[in-house]
């Protein structure tokens, strides 16, 4: 009858850490495993990088908004504009301090980010260490010799797969809020603990310290990793071998080191140092504009009535105002203002041409500053029509003038054109000096004089 074959096997061992069935943990008792406090940590994450990411938006719509009050004051009528007035540096009050929060908060959101995203890979080779297991698996033949083909298993050292990577993402934990935040407890720093076991018999039952391994002879040897620190039992393997494992080998596995309470402090810093509260202001609300420091200031500057002061108006006179412009309260602000704004008319490109489009359907401030440019250049052609229509009428006035004029009265800003009566040219004229000599920096000096004329003028 044929000996049986002496067997060495190594044995996968089931851990706790590979417990990874989602949990509704209570936040202020601090995980036990690896997968869980992966969960725990990815929702946190995800927490403030929701915040983070909603702040850039709210700071994008501020800009935009802001940036319609200003071209609707531009290209609307004088009331809409005076109104507007307070509303657009209140709004970019608003805009700043929100700007000024994101950038602030950039390099800390981002380092923590990248602290919790190395923490969490951690977690994950933790679990993934945890499951390492597989057999060995040695038999000597009739002969007493271990030929190759005689290792029947030799799969020592082969990991399962990970649930953490496919059933414990963040949506799988309870979710955190920035008050259970203050509450929240620090993620554990779980250390590992390899332990290696052996079992040995000899011939049957018998064991094998004392014996020669051969036909019907066995070592099993299994190795496990583990939160709890295995003691080395190694004391009773000589006439106990085969009865139990004994662990002949242990060492401590610390991958996080001190990776978890970094990143707990690093959020702690960035809900308490990097507030990002002015970016969930809404600048189209009046409420929220009121509340702006230069607000009663400019309300007095731009709707009361004959205010100078470097102060807000009186209760009663900027009350009025406000009423006025925005309604009791501010009731009317959304019709009288965000919503007239958006419906005033902009020039715009589209399809090569440029055509009249509502301020609304202008969706980046790249179109609305563009559209401003547009604007401007409209009034900037108008501005220099006007101009030309005014010096043609002063010229036409002055040649009235002289054309009555005979002999020594032909003086001043007139001269005497082969006998005739007629304006003096300029450069030459009233810019020639008692002596006969061109005044050279005269050639200039129509506009020069008129200048505070012209600019009576265009304000008018």
């Amino acid at each position: 009858m044929p000996a049986a074959k002496a067997q060495v096997l190594l044995m996968p061992v089931g851990l706790p850490l590979a417990h990874v069935i989602a949990q509704d943990e209570d936040t202020t008792t601090q995980c036990t495993e690896a997968c869980g406090c992966k969960r725990r940590l990815a929702a946190r994450l995800h927490l403030y990088k929701t915040q983070f990411e909603t702040a850039i938006q709210h700071s994008k719509n501020h800009a935009l908004a802001t940036a319609k009050y200003a071209l609707a004051a531009v290209a609307g009528d004088m009331a809409l504009r005076r109104s507007l007035i307070p509303v657009i540096t209140a709004a970019s009050t608003i805009n700043s301090q929100c700007r000024s929060e994101v950038a602030a908060a950039t390099q800390p959101t981002l380092a923590a980010m990248l602290a919790a995203g190395e923490t969490l890979g951690i977690y994950d080779g933790v679990n993934l260490i945890s499951k390492i297991g597989g057999c060995f698996n040695a038999a000597p033949d009739g002969s007493n010799n271990q030929p190759a083909n005689q290792l029947t298993e030799t799969s020592i050292g082969q990991p399962a797969a990970s649930e953490c990577r496919t059933t414990n993402g963040w949506g799988q934990a309870k979710q955190p809020s920035m008050a259970s935040e203050d509450r929240e407890a620090e993620p554990a720093t779980i250390k590992l603990h390899s332990k290696l076991t052996a079992k040995c018999t000899a011939t049957g039952s018998n064991s094998c310290h004392g014996n020669q391994l051969g036909s019907g002879s066995s070592l099993e040897i299994k190795l496990s990793y583990e939160t709890e620190k295995p003691t080395i039992s190694t004391s009773g393997w000589d006439a106990g071998s085969h009865s139990q494992d004994h662990v002949v080998a242990a060492a401590e596995i610390d991958l996080l080191k001190d990776n978890a309470s970094n990143v707990n402090e690093m959020l702690k810093k960035l809900r308490t140092t990097a507030g990002i509260q002015n970016c969930g202001k809404d600048v189209t609300a009046y409420a929220e504009l009121t509340r702006q420091i230069n607000w009663k200031l400019y309300v007095s500057k731009a709707l009361a009535p004959g205010h100078t002061g470097k102060k807000s108006a009186d209760p009663p006179q900027l009350n009025a105002a406000i009423t006025a412009a925005y309604g009791e309260g501010g009731a009317d602000f959304k019709a009288n203002i965000w919503e007239k704004a958006q419906e005033t008319l902009v020039p715009v490109k589209e399809n090569e041409e440029e055509t009249l489009k509502p301020i609304s359907t202008l969706s980046t401030t790249a179109h609305v500053y563009e559209s401003l440019a547009r604007v401007l250049l409209k009034k900037q052609k108008n501005e220099q029509e006007d101009q030309q229509k005014v010096s043609k009428k002063v010229d036409t006035t002055k040649d009235k003038e002289c054309n009555g004029k005979k002999g020594d009265e032909c003086t001043v800003e007139c001269e005497l054109v082969e006998g005739v009566c007629k304006p003096a040219k300029k450069g030459e004229g009233e810019n020639k000096d008692k002596t006969g000599t061109t005044n050279k920096t005269g050639s200039n000096s129509f506009v020069i004089n008129k200048a505070p004329l012209l600019l009576v003028f265009f304000l008018l």
